[in-house]
């Protein structure tokens, strides 16, 4: 009636769930891969993109830089009303490439103007104001005009 326990397994019996163990083990190894790699690849995808530049921003980078340093070397930006300065500023134009900025003396704005490759693509209004003997630009307006690559 009772049984003693002493049952007698088939060959091969115990094989099948150490295989059936080693694949289960063997797909979660794979699938922690899988998500590592995928983790891998968005990094670099991210990292990437950062390295990118877009296709105006050196340009507007190098313009600005050189329109600062030619303000400071010819402007006291810590005098009295440094904006009534500005106007001796005259028709100074400062390229980079076939880009430049100028001083456009009727809106008291400078205004940076993109050219690629003998086309116009964009041109930028800047507002300045003078604080602590430093000038701060903004971009007030800008128009657009093409596609650059």
């Amino acid at each position: 009636m009772f049984c003693s326990g002493k049952r007698k397994a088939g060959r091969g019996f115990i094989l099948i769930y150490v295989i059936l163990i080693g694949f289960i083990c063997i797909f979660i190894s794979l699938g922690c891969y899988s998500m590592e790699m995928n983790i891998r690849s968005n990094n670099l995808k991210s990292y990437n993109k950062c390295l990118e530049v877009d296709a105006i921003g050196r340009q507007r980078e190098y313009l600005l830089t050189e329109l600062n340093k030619y303000i400071i070397e010819n402007i006291d930006c810590e005098g009295e009303n440094p904006k009534e300065r500005m106007s001796f500023l005259g028709d100074v134009r400062l390229y980079f490439e076939e880009c430049f900025i100028y001083y456009d003396k009727n809106a008291d704005r400078f205004r940076a103007v993109y050219i690629f490759d003998g086309k116009f693509y964009k041109e930028e209004i800047y507002e300045y104001k003078f604080e602590k003997g430093k000038i701060l630009y903004s971009c007030v307006d800008y128009s657009f005009d093409g596609e650059c690559e």
